[in-house]
C-alpha cells in the first residue's frame, strides 16, 4: 500500500499500491438502535482499477463532482468516475517530464493544481481544460494546497519554504514560518488547511516537516503558530471531519525496544495538545478519516486497519438524568445542553454560551463556561436534574477540567486548579450554625498553583508546558491531580492539602483517572490505551519510611485517639494476588510526623485485611475523612468547629502548597493488571473491589483481577451499582439529540446477579442463598428475598431482608405473617412486586370486592375504583362514587382535559372544581349559573366574585361578594374596574362612608403615572364634574408655551365647561361651594388657588372655549380671505387678554387689520405691541421697523366703516360693537362668523351652551360651532 483516501460524501475508499495497483472499496454497515455495538462493516464495492504501471502514490476525491484521481511514480495522472456504481476511467494526463509530487482538488471540485519536481505548476479544469501555467527556475516542489476558499494556492518548496500564489497564478508572498531555518532540504513534505470554514481564532493550516514538526497556523499570515515535536519521521497528516483533531502517522525517531512497535499514529487537538497514540508494527503509508469522524482508514503494509473513534462529548450522568451538550446552530458558541431523565422521559433545555466542561454527581452537575466574548472571568454552575441553577461562582482562570464531590466543585486551568464550595438546598439548612454569606462567592472559591517539580519530559510533551495539568478526579476525601509526565499529587479534602506524590512508572500521558469508592485505588488510563491501578495505601507505607517519625508525644497522642481502630477485629479474605493488592489494607500503625504535617498509614507486611474491615472499624464517618485529611494536628470532631475551620479557610484568596517543595516523588509500581486497548473505566459505586473497563469494543467487568465474559458494546458508561452497568450510546444518540430514545440505554448485569437469577429460577432458595454467602451484595441478598416472596418462603425472605438492611422488606414480611388467609398473603406478595391486575384477580375470585377497591383506591385509579363499585350493587355508598367521580375529574383536570373534567365533578357535586373548570373554559355563563344556584354566603362565593373580577365582569362580581356580605371587596372591584358609579351607587345603598378617601386615593395614583385624562374619566364617571373641571384646567395652565396647540386647547376648555355645566345642573345652584373640590390629591397651595379660580370658573365656564373658538375663528376668515370679518372677530378677541398670549392677540389684529387697510386700527394694535412688557429688545425693534415702513406709505386711518343703529336708544355704534356705550345694551357674538347679533329676530340660541348665532349660519351646520351640540331641533 502507498496511498490512501476515504470519500467524506459517499463512502468509498480509494487506495493505491505497488505495481498499478488501485483499487475502490466501498463498506455497507447498518447501525440498529437497538444493538448495544455497531454491526461489523461488509465490502459492497470492490473493484480493481486498471490503467496504473507505477506505483501509485496519490489517490484524491473530487467530492463535489465523483471523480477519482490517482497518480503513478511514472507521472501518469488518471481521472475516473462512477457510473451506474461501476468506476470508468474518464481522462489521462501524462506530461513524461517530470515525477507528480503533489495534486489538489479546490473546495468546490472546479480547478485542480498539479506540481512536479521540475518545478512546474499547471491548474486545471474539472473537465480537463488547462487554465495556467506556470515554471518556476530554480525551484524543486514537494506539496501544494488550496486555501478553504479558493482564492490562494500554497505550494511547499525544497528549501523548507511556502510560497502562496492567488488562484490566477500570480505570487503574493510566503506563508512567515517559525522552524525553517533548522529545517534541511527536502524536509517540507505537506500542507493540508482545513476545507471549511473555522473559527479565525482556531487553527486549521498544517504544516508538516518530515524530521517530525507540525506548525498548526490560523491562516497564512499567522506569525504566532502552534509548533509541534511528534518525536515521529512523519508520513502522512489528515483533519477530521470539523476541524477538531488532526491525525499525524509516521515512524518513531527512537525506538527503546528493538521489539517495540515503531509506528505509530498520534492525533492532536487544533492547538496541538496530545490526545491519543495508536502503536503498529508495519510501515504506515496513509491515512484518512471518515466522512463522519467516527473511524479512521490506515494503509499499514499490505492491510488497511480500520479505527473506531470514539468522540468526547461534553455530557455526564447523574440521579437518572442524562446531561448532554450539542450544537443546533452553525455558531460553534452556542451549545444546548438536554437535561433527559431515563426513567421519567422528561426534557429539559438549557442554552449556554462557550461551554466548557460538565461533570456531574450525587443529586447535582456542573457547568464550566465563559461569561461572555470580552470579560476574561468564567463561570461555574451547579445544576438540578432539570437544569436549575443551584449555586454559580465566577472564577478567573480557564476551566479545562472539572470534577465535583458532594459539596466541591475542581476546576483546573494548565497550571492552577481552584475549588468551589457550592451550596446544594440540603446543606443551606446547616448555614444557621455557620457565620458564611451565601451570597458573597469569593469567599467559597479557592485558587491553587499547581506545583512545579522540575522533571524532564519526553519527546511527547516537549510543546507542552511542564506544568501541565492533564486530568483530575476527586471523592469527599481525596483530590488527584494529574500533570503530563504521569505525577499523580494527591490532596486531603476539604482543607485541599497537599499530602503526597506519585510517579507512574509507566510512560505515556494519563487521560483519565479514577477512583474507587473507599479512595484507595487510583486506575489511570494513559494517552496509548494502557491502564494501571495504583494502590494508594501502599504508597502511604512508602511515603512513611522516607519521612521522619513524630515525636512521642504526638505518637503517643495518636495512639490514644485510635486505640479501638489498632485493637479491631481482624478478618479474612480470600482470592487472587490482585484481588489482595487492590483491596487490602493491613493493621495500621498511626504515625504523625510533625515536620511535614500528615498521618501516614505505616503498614505491617503479615496482616491481610479488607478495606471494609479497616472502614468500619471507623465509627464516625468523619473519622475515617479526618484520617486521611488531617494535616499535623489532632482535630476536634465537634461539627461546630470543623464548620468554623472550613469558614475561616474558604475566605483565603489563594490555597497554600508551599509544602511541596519538601515533598518528593514517590514511584508507584502499578498493580498487576493489564489491558492495552483502554479507553474508559467505571468504578462501582457500592463496591470498592469491582470495576468494568471499555477494552476496543468490548467491556469487561472485574472483581480483583478476575474478569468475567466481554460482552460486545460500543457505548459509554454512566453508572456502576447493584452489580449492573449502565451505558449509553451517545454516538447513535447525537446523530438525533433532540429525540433521545428508551433505546440508548442498556444495561449489563455482573455474573454473580445473573448466576444469582438462574440459581432462584431453576435451581432453590437454599443453593441460591449459599452461593450469595460466597459472593455477599446487598443485590443479590435483595434478589433472594424478591424469590423468596414469589415462593412464599417468607423466613428465608425475612432472613434476606435482614441481611440486605431493608427495614421496610422486614416490616412486610412481619404484616404478611400476621395474616391467616393465604390468598390475602398472595396478593399482598403480587402487589409488593407491582402486579395489580393480578392482585385484582385473586381479590374478585374470592368475592373480595372492597379489599379490590380500597387497593385502587390507594393505587388512585378512579376508573377502576368506578366499575368495581357498580359490581358491588348493594355495597355502594353516595360518598365513595361521589369520591370516585372526583377521581375521575382529577385526572382529566391534570392533563388540562376541561371539558370531561367538569361533567365528572358536576356528578361529584364538587362545585369549587367546576367553577375551576368553567373559568379554564372561559365558559362565563356556565360560571353565572353556578353563581344564581348557590346559596348566599356560600363559601364559594368570594372565589367566583374574584374569578369575574379578573375578567372584567363587575356586575356579576359584585353580585357575588354581595351575595356573601363582602361589601368591601364588591366596591374595591367596582374602583379596579373603574364603575365608579356603581361603586358610589353601593356606598349610598349600604351606607359606606369611604368612597370618597378611596376615589382620592386612586386620582393621586393616576396623577402619580401622569395620567390626567384618565383622573378626568375617574372623576366624570364619580360624578365629580367640578373636580375633573379644575384638574382639566390646571393642567391646561400647567402646559409649556410651545405645547399649547391652539385646536387641542380649545377642545380642553370646551370640556371643562361642559363639566362645569354637568356640576351645576347636578348641584342645582349656580353659587360655589368650597367642600365641593375637597380630596384633589394636590397640595394645599394648589387646592387654594383652585378654590379662588372656581368661582369664576362657575360663573363662566365657556370664557376659554370662546377665547380660543374666536381666535381660531379670526384666523380661519384671515386665510379664507374675509380681511373685514377677520379684522372684527380679531377685535372680539381682545377681551380674553387673561386667557390668550398678548402679543398673538395684537399680532393678529395688526395683520388682519391692515389687510383690510384699516390702518388706525392697525396702529393701535403696533402701539400695543411696541409697549408689550414680555417681548426682548429686538422684537421691540422689529415691530417699530415695521410701523415705520407701514405708516411711511399709509396714513393711520380706517378706510372703511360700517355704522349700524342700537336698537335700544337708536344712536349710531360701529358694526362690530358688541355693546352699545350709549344705553349699555349688549349684543350677543355669533359663534360661527364672529359678528354681533343687533336683531333678536335672526337670533338662534345652542341648548347646551347657551350660546347664539345667526339663524342663517345654522341652516348649513348640524352641530354648534362652539360646543359642537348636535343639532336635535331644525332651524
Amino acid at each position: 500500500m502507498k496511498s490512501i483516501a476515504w470519500n467524506k460524501t459517499h463512502g468509498y475508499i480509494a487506495c493505491g499500491g505497488e505495481g498499478g495497483l488501485l483499487k475502490v472499496l466501498k463498506l455497507e454497515s447498518r447501525r440498529e438502535i437497538t444493538a448495544s455495538v455497531v454491526n461489523s462493516s461488509s465490502l459492497s464495492t470492490n473493484q480493481s482499477l486498471e490503467g496504473h504501471t507505477g506505483n501509485v502514490s496519490l489517490v484524491q476525491w473530487n467530492e463535489p463532482y465523483q471523480k477519482l484521481t490517482s497518480c503513478d511514480t511514472n507521472g501518469f495522472i488518471m481521472v475516473w468516475m462512477e457510473h451506474k456504481g461501476i468506476w470508468y476511467e474518464e481522462m489521462v494526463n501524462n506530461r513524461q517530464k517530470s515525477l507528480v509530487r503533489g495534486m489538489a482538488w479546490n473546495h468546490d471540485g472546479q480547478k485542480i493544481c498539479i506540481i512536479y519536481d521540475d518545478g512546474v505548476i499547471i491548474v486545471g479544469s474539472v473537465d480537463g481544460n488547462r487554465i495556467w501555467g506556470k515554471e518556476l527556475k530554480g525551484l524543486n516542489l514537494t506539496c501544494v494546497e488550496w486555501s478553504p476558499d479558493g482564492r490562494f494556492l500554497l505550494l511547499g518548496c525544497n528549501n523548507a519554504e511556502v510560497h502562496i500564489y492567488e488562484f490566477g497564478g500570480a505570487f503574493v508572498g510566503k506563508v512567515p514560518l517559525t522552524s525553517v531555518e533548522t529545517k534541511k532540504k527536502d524536509d517540507l513534505i505537506m500542507i493540508s488547511w482545513f476545507k471549511k470554514q473555522k473559527h479565525p481564532d482556531i487553527p486549521s493550516l498544517a504544516i508538516v516537516f518530515e524530521s517530525g514538526t507540525i506548525e498548526l497556523l490560523k491562516n497564512e499570515n499567522d506569525n504566532a503558530p502552534a509548533v509541534i515535536d511528534t518525536g515521529l519521521i512523519i508520513s502522512c497528516l489528515e483533519w477530521n471531519f470539523n476541524g477538531s483533531i488532526v491525525a499525524v502517522a509516521g515512524k518513531k525517531e527512537k525506538i527503546t525496544h528493538p521489539d517495540d512497535k515503531s509506528h505509530e499514529v498520534k492525533f492532536y487537538n487544533a492547538y496541538g495538545e496530545i490526545i491519543h497514540v495508536l502503536r503498529f508494527a508495519g510501515n504506515i503509508c496513509g491515512l484518512s478519516w471518515e466522512g463522519n469522524g467516527q473511524r479512521i482508514a490506515l494503509a499499514v503494509d499490505c492491510y488497511i486497519f480500520f479505527a473506531t473513534i470514539r468522540p468526547y462529548y461534553e455530557w455526564c450522568y447523574f440521579s437518572n438524568t442524562l446531561a448532554y451538550a450539542f450544537s443546533k446552530s452553525h455558531d460553534q458558541k452556542e451549545s444546548t445542553i438536554m437535561f433527559w431523565n431515563s426513567n421519567t422521559k422528561e426534557k429539559h433545555i438549557k442554552l449556554v454560551k462557550n461551554l466548557f466542561s460538565l461533570a456531574s454527581y450525587g443529586d447535582f452537575c456542573c457547568i464550566a463556561t465563559k461569561s461572555d466574548d470580552i470579560s476574561k472571568e468564567f463561570s461555574v454552575v451547579v445544576c438540578n436534574a432539570i437544569g436549575s441553577p443551584i449555586d454559580s461562582c465566577n472564577i478567573s482562570l480557564q476551566p479545562r477540567q472539572l470534577c465535583m464531590n458532594s459539596s466541591d466543585v475542581f476546576a483546573s486551568a494548565k497550571n492552577s486548579f481552584c475549588k468551589f464550595h457550592f451550596h446544594s438546598p440540603k446543606s443551606k439548612s446547616l448555614m444557621q450554625f455557620t457565620a458564611e454569606k451565601p451570597g458573597l462567592s469569593e469567599e467559597r472559591c479557592i485558587v491553587y498553583d499547581f506545583p512545579v517539580m522540575g522533571k524532564n519530559y519526553s519527546d511527547d510533551y516537549k510543546n507542552i508546558n511542564a506544568k501541565s495539568i492533564c486530568c483530575m478526579t476527586c471523592s469527599d476525601v481525596t483530590l488527584v491531580v494529574a500533570d503530563v509526565a504521569g505525577c499523580f499529587f494527591l490532596y486531603s479534602l476539604p482543607k485541599v492539602s497537599l499530602m503526597s506524590i506519585m510517579q507512574n512508572s509507566q510512560l505515556g500521558m494519563p487521560s483519565k483517572i479514577a477512583m474507587n469508592c473507599s479512595s484507595e485505588i487510583i486506575a489511570c488510563i494513559n494517552n496509548y490505551g494502557e491502564i494501571t491501578f495504583h494502590s494508594v495505601s501502599d504508597y502511604y507505607k512508602n511515603q512513611a519510611e522516607m519521612n521522619t517519625l513524630s515525636s512521642k508525644k504526638s505518637s503517643d497522642l495518636l495512639s490514644m485517639h485510635f486505640s479501638d481502630f489498632q485493637s479491631g477485629t481482624k478478618s479474612k479474605q480470600s482470592g487472587s494476588d490482585f484481588e489482595t493488592q487492590f483491596s487490602r489494607t493491613r493493621e495500621s500503625e498511626l504515625l504523625s510526623s510533625e515536620s511535614n504535617g500528615m498521618i501516614l498509614d505505616n503498614n505491617s507486611d503479615g496482616d491481610e485485611n479488607s478495606n471494609f474491615a479497616r472502614q468500619a472499624k471507623f465509627k464516625n464517618k468523619k473519622e475515617l475523612s479526618d484520617s486521611l485529611a488531617s494535616l499535623g494536628e489532632t482535630r476536634d470532631l465537634n461539627s461546630s468547629k470543623m464548620f468554623n475551620d472550613n469558614r475561616n479557610f474558604g475566605k483565603n484568596k489563594f490555597g497554600d502548597n508551599s509544602r511541596a517543595k519538601n515533598l518528593s516523588p514517590v514511584v508507584s509500581k502499578p498493580l498487576d493488571f493489564d489491558r492495552k486497548c483502554a479507553w474508559d473505566i467505571q468504578f462501582a459505586s457500592d463496591d470498592a473491589e469491582m470495576c468494568a473497563i471499555m477494552d476496543k469494543m468490548r467491556m469487561y467487568i472485574y472483581r480483583g483481577t478476575e474478569p468475567e465474559e466481554p460482552m460486545t458494546c460500543s457505548a459509554y458508561m454512566c453508572d456502576f451499582k447493584d452489580l449492573e452497568v449502565k451505558a449509553v450510546k451517545l454516538t447513535e444518540l447525537m446523530e438525533n439529540p433532540d429525540e433521545p430514545e428508551d433505546g440508548y440505554f442498556f444495561k449489563n448485569d455482573v455474573k454473580s446477579l445473573r448466576d444469582t437469577r438462574n440459581l432462584i429460577s431453576n435451581v432453590g432458595l437454599k443453593d441460591a442463598a449459599e452461593f450469595i454467602e460466597e459472593n455477599h451484595h446487598p443485590r443479590l441478598w435483595q434478589l433472594l428475598a424478591e424469590g423468596a416472596l414469589l415462593k412464599m418462603d417468607f423466613s428465608t425472605a425475612e432472613s434476606a431482608f435482614v441481611r440486605c438492611k431493608d427495614y421496610q422488606g422486614i416490616q412486610f414480611v412481619k404484616n404478611i405473617l400476621d395474616i391467616n388467609n393465604e390468598t390475602v398473603r398472595k396478593a399482598e406478595v403480587q402487589a409488593y412486586f407491582k402486579k395489580y391486575d393480578e392482585v385484582d384477580r385473586i381479590y374478585l375470585a374470592t368475592d373480595r370486592i372492597m379489599s379490590a377497591i380500597d387497593l385502587h383506591r390507594l393505587l388512585g385509579d378512579s376508573f377502576r375504583v368506578i366499575e368495581l363499585l357498580k359490581k358491588g350493587g348493594d355495597l355502594l355508598e353516595v360518598s365513595e362514587m361521589e369520591e370516585a367521580w372526583n377521581g375521575v375529574a382529577d385526572y382529566y383536570f391534570d392533563r388540562q382535559m376541561w371539558n370531561e373534567a367538569v361533567n365528572y365533578y358536576e356528578k361529584a357535586h364538587n362545585e369549587s372544581q367546576i367553577a375551576e373548570c368553567y373559568y379554564m373554559l372561559e365558559d362565563y355563563a356556565g360560571l353565572e349559573r353556578l353563581l344564581n344556584d348557590l346559596p348566599e354566603n356560600h363559601k364559594l362565593l368570594p372565589e367566583l366574585g374574584s374569578m369575574f373580577s379578573s375578567v372584567g365582569m363587575c356586575e356579576q362580581a359584585v353580585s357575588a361578594f354581595v351575595k356573601c356580605n363582602k361589601l368591601n371587596a364588591a366596591i374595591e372591584c367596582c374602583t379596579t374596574l373603574n364603575q365608579w358609579k356603581m361603586a358610589i351607587s353601593l356606598a349610598q345603598k349600604y351606607d359606606i362612608k369611604d368612597v370618597d378617601t378611596l376615589l382620592s386615593q386612586y386620582a393621586v395614583y393616576l396623577k402619580q403615572e401622569k395620567s390626567v385624562f384618565t383622573v378626568v374619566e375617574l372623576y366624570k364617571k364619580a360624578c365629580k364634574f367640578l373636580h375633573a373641571a379644575l384638574m382639566l384646567y390646571k393642567f391646561v395652565k400647567d402646559l409649556p408655551e410651545k405645547h399649547r396647540d391652539p385646536l387641542l386647547l380649545r377642545k380642553i376648555y370646551v370640556l371643562i365647561a361642559i363639566l362645569v355645566e354637568e356640576y351645576k345642573s347636578n348641584r342645582k345652584v349656580s353659587n360655589f361651594d368650597r367642600s365641593d373640590i375637597t380630596d384633589l390629591g394636590i397640595s394645599l397651595e394648589e387646592e387654594v388657588a383652585l378654590q379662588n379660580i372656581a368661582p369664576r370658573l362657575i360663573d363662566d365656564p365657556w370664557r376659554g372655549a370662546k377665547a380660543y373658538h374666536f381666535y381660531m375663528l379670526a384666523q380661519k376668515h384671515l386665510y379664507q380671505g374675509y380681511m373685514d370679518a377677520a379684522m372684527k372677530t380679531a377685535l372680539h378677541v381682545r377681551e380674553y387678554e387673561d386667557i390668550l398670549n398678548l402679543e398673538d392677540i395684537y399680532s393678529l389684529l395688526a395683520l388682519s387689520s391692515c389687510a383690510n387697510r384699516s390702518f388706525a386700527t392697525c396702529s393701535s394694535a403696533l402701539m400695543r405691541l411696541e409697549s408689550l412688557e414680555t417681548i426682548s429688545e429686538e422684537e421691540r425693534s422689529k415691530y417699530e421697523a415695521l410701523a415705520a415702513e407701514i405708516f411711511v406709505k399709509h396714513p393711520p386711518k380706517d378706510s372703511r366703516s360700517s355704522m349700524v343703529h342700537c336698537r335700544g336708544c337708536v344712536e349710531s355704534i360701529p358694526d362690530w360693537y358688541t355693546s352699545c356705550p350709549n344705553c349699555s345694551l349688549i349684543f350677543p357674538v355669533c359663534v360661527a362668523s364672529g359678528r354681533p347679533i343687533m336683531n333678536p329676530s335672526l337670533q338662534w340660541t345652542c341648548l347646551q351652551c347657551h350660546h347664539s348665532a345667526f339663524k342663517q349660519e345654522m341652516l348649513t351646520r348640524t352641530c354648534c360651532a362652539l360646543c359642537h351640540c348636535t343639532l336635535l331641533i331644525p332651524v
